[in-house]
């Protein structure tokens, strides 16, 4: 029983160090992006900026961008980090894939 005990520890620190290597890998990858994505001095990106949505072809959803950011580490909250609306070229305009059905965008 203490093998195995020991065994766990182990395995706990490994797993440990791989997260903390992989922590430092994301940082270093975060920052990388950040150098390729300069802000642009011209436009500063706010979390009230207003965006329309084009959502399978239905262009009538419209929001702030700090509520597509809002649940961090979504699939939208990266779409619609600083670093990413920049390359838009300051349009306020996004297409998404229309495999996305737009009454998922809507309110109930």
């Amino acid at each position: 029983m203490e093998k195995v005990a020991e065994a766990v520890e182990e395995l706990q620190a490994a797993i440990k160090d791989q997260e903390a290597c992989l922590k430092r890998k994301r940082e270093t990858l975060d920052e990388q992006l950040d150098h390729l994505f300069k802000k642009p001095k011209s436009k500063e990106v706010k979390a009230s900026d207003v965006i329309q949505l084009n959502v399978g072809g239905d262009t009538g959803f419209v929001t702030k961008r700090d509520t597509l950011t809002a649940v961090q580490g979504s699939r939208l909250a990266e779409m619609f980090r600083d670093r990413w609306i920049h390359s838009w070229q300051g349009t306020a305009r996004v297409a998404f894939s229309s495999t996305w059905i737009p009454s998922s965008f809507e309110l109930c």
